[in-house]
């Protein structure tokens, strides 16, 4: 904004403050727990994809029937808009 704010912004905190801050943040309990669970989540979708395989190719083929459908109703509204019209006359 402008030179005394800059001033405040860069004098605000020691800088071995904030490394402190940093090293502090990365060592923290909640760090520890985002990766625990993480971790468990990640290992119960591998299971859940081994053991319920046919649940999973059937989900698969309902999103790639729903990706088709939305890009032709999206084309549809397009059209009855008029917005895709224009986007043709003017190329």
């Amino acid at each position: 904004m402008n030179e005394s704010f800059r001033r405040f912004v860069l004098t605000a905190q020691a800088p071995d403050e904030v490394a402190k801050w940093d090293a502090e943040q990365d060592h923290s309990t909640w760090s520890a727990v985002k990766l625990a669970l993480s971790t468990a989540l990640m290992m119960f979708g591998a299971w859940l994809l081994y053991a319920q395989q046919d649940v999973f190719q059937l989900s698969i083929g309902y999103l790639a029937a729903l990706g088709t459908a939305s890009s032709a109703v999206i084309n549809l509204v397009r059209n009855l808009t008029g917005s895709g019209a224009a986007a043709k006359s003017g190329s």
